[in-house]
């Protein structure tokens, strides 16, 4: 399918976890070197039995305050800094087929089949459970708004990740409904765009849709969680 017909013959590499990797470096910066709780060896044996037998502090760790995604400039530094590290590693570095290697936030499904394959991890996450997707924050720990997600998520430079700079964003329906909803909408994807951010899904639906694809999947066959 390439034969004489692409110029630039790129592979883009997907991602996982950009998200689930700051959380977990900012709960053993906070209970292993700043509060000083446990010992990195005891938390590394810890993880080892999926926290079997530490509820509570699994939980602990879980629900700290520096989460990415909140718009906090320190976790934020991390999670730009993760980012950095990661392209740098990838972009430009030659292919097979005379091209080069650039480095993607895009997970796919990596986000569910790498997890599968992943042991527990300090952001208080199970052994196999789903990392997080794409380039947005870990599911449920963006508690500030969208305003402050966005701001997490351009802290990182999008030319950094060119096969893909992808964030979800979940938003009830009466923040978006009739004219004033519809104009802060297209504010908050102007925002994103001027920030350089450049693929964006909205998520827009409440409990009761849920519900309801639950009892009638084949009603909800695009719909992204």
């Amino acid at each position: 399918g390439f034969h004489n017909g692409s110029v630039y013959n790129i592979s883009a590499l997907l991602s996982a976890g950009l998200a689930s990797s700051v959380d977990a470096l900012m709960a053993v910066k906070e209970f292993v070197y700043e509060k000083r709780e446990i010992s990195l060896e005891r938390l590394r044996d810890i993880m080892l039995k999926n926290w079997v037998g530490h509820e509570k502090l699994r939980l602990k760790f879980l629900h700290c305050k520096n989460k990415y995604g909140n718009g906090i400039d320190t976790v934020d530094y991390y999670a730009e800094t993760i980012a950095r590290y990661y392209a740098g590693k990838i972009n430009l570095r030659p292919n097979s087929r005379n091209g080069f290697y650039i480095a993607s936030g895009h997970s796919a499904r990596t986000f569910i089949t790498l997890a599968e394959k992943t042991g527990a991890t300090p952001d208080g996450r199970l052994a196999q459970e789903e990392m997080s997707k794409n380039l947005s924050p870990v599911m449920g720990m963006d508690t500030n708004g969208v305003t402050a997600l966005i701001k997490s998520v351009t802290r990182i430079d999008s030319a950094l990740l060119p096969g893909d700079f992808p964030l979800d964003v979940m938003m009830h329906p009466a923040t978006v409904q009739g004219a004033e909803g519809l104009a802060a909408m297209r504010t908050l994807l102007k925002t994103y765009m001027n920030k350089h951010g450049v693929a964006i899904h909205f998520n827009i639906f409440d409990a009761n849709v849920l519900i309801d694809a639950q009892k009638h999947p084949e009603k909800y066959e695009g719909l992204q969680v």
